[in-house]
């Protein structure tokens, strides 16, 4: 029940901050499926402490999808990088029950730093292992994730772990702190 009742209070936190964002157009889809990846990040990182279970982040660029035959080569044009949280079972890295992937909009292109290097996605050859991981003690990789949408060329958004080990939305981060000013 704690739960699902920091999960509702994070969502609605989250929902907050998107009306003062912004209201439409393909920022507003980004916008969205940002504030569904923390919803899900904040889950992962509890059930990590709670379940003593370590929590990984696959980050998916749609080459991969095509190549797993999760899709049609012919589609790669209509799909974007997609983001899945997994946990650590008896047989390795699994599906957590009845968590969604979050599929970003194929427009938008995701840049990736881990541990201050930038991730080349193109040169791994284990896709199997997840990039970002949560550890049962409440530790996070240290990650930047950079999204860019292609047709806006000032359009930059940024997830990264802050200084708690929590997943921040950088941008969400600074619009809150000016407002704080006022």
């Amino acid at each position: 029940m704690e739960l699902m009742a920091v999960l509702v209070i994070v969502g609605l936190g989250l929902s907050m901050i998107m009306v003062s964002i912004g209201q439409g157009g393909p920022e507003h889809q980004v916008f969205k499926k940002i504030e569904q990846f923390l919803v899900q990040s904040e889950f992962a990182s509890e059930h990590a402490t709670i379940s003593s279970e370590a929590m990984g982040l696959m980050v998916e660029p749609p080459q991969w999808q095509v190549n797993a035959k999760d899709i049609d080569a012919d589609d790669i044009n209509d799909i974007g990088w997609r983001l899945r949280w997994l946990k650590m079972g008896i047989r390795g890295w699994e599906a957590v029950p009845a968590m969604e992937s979050v599929s970003l909009p194929p427009d938008v292109q995701v840049e990736m730093t881990l541990g201050g290097k930038r991730w080349d996605w193109r040169k791994l050859v284990d896709k199997s292992n997840p990039v970002v991981a949560i550890s049962p003690s409440g530790e996070t990789t240290p990650f930047v994730m950079e999204l860019r949408h292609r047709d806006l060329r000032d359009f930059v958004q940024h997830l990264e772990v802050g200084n708690e080990g929590e997943i921040v939305w950088r941008e969400a981060v600074e619009d809150e702190k000016a407002r704080s000013k006022r």
